[in-house]
């Protein structure tokens, strides 16, 4: 039976519940509507991998924190959201913590050679916010993004930014929050698509 509601998982990277990322998030959500899981990753409810390499024998991971309700999500999903503020040049921290939890899709990709590790095809996205404007940095985090997006089996749409919120907020970047609306719209548009 066909769903026709559409399932998307936002990884949300910023310890500011209700900061600049979370503006992005909202208008890109706006667009999107149907079911959608909020990853917390700042929520100290989720660990890093510990390289324990139990998935490399299972499906899954060995840590008991509920990231397996998350596998189902993104499993099922039609679309995945990542969104962060730049520190240090790249992804927070907090949000690496749990992207590194995808190694189970690399160990039943590359170790357990499973097909179709994750099966249901969809879009991804990127939203960052950053305090200035000085330096490039959409490149180290498209990259790392870009990595997490193909192990959760996600064509990458692209990426839109909101810079120099040190002095305006992402909402008052016009420009930021209608490409973060339009992006909504591409993601809503992805759903039944098979590429």
């Amino acid at each position: 039976m066909e769903r026709n509601k559409m399932k998307t998982v936002v990884f949300f990277g910023s310890p500011r519940k209700q900061g600049n990322t979370r503006k992005m998030v909202d208008a890109c959500i706006e667009k999107v509507g149907g079911e959608i899981l909020t990853v917390d990753c700042c929520g100290g409810r989720f660990s890093a991998c510990t390289d324990c390499r139990w998935c490399r024998s299972h499906a899954g991971c060995s840590i008991p924190d509920g990231m397996d309700d998350v596998y189902s999500w993104v499993e099922e999903a039609d679309a995945v959201i990542i969104a962060s503020p730049v520190h240090m040049g790249t992804l927070s921290g907090p949000l690496l913590s749990v992207l590194s939890r995808l190694q189970t899709y690399w160990s039943s990709k590359f170790v357990r050679v499973t097909d179709k590790v994750v099966p249901r095809k969809k879009a991804g996205c990127l939203l960052l916010t950053a305090g200035s404007s000085d330096f490039d940095m959409e490149r180290n985090c498209i990259y790392t993004a870009s990595f997490a997006f193909r192990l959760m089996n996600a064509s990458f749409l692209g990426c839109v930014l909101a810079d120099n919120t040190d002095h305006v907020p992402a909402q008052d970047n016009e420009h930021a929050m209608a490409s973060a609306r339009r992006m909504g719209g591409s993601l809503s548009l992805w759903k039944g698509q098979e590429m």
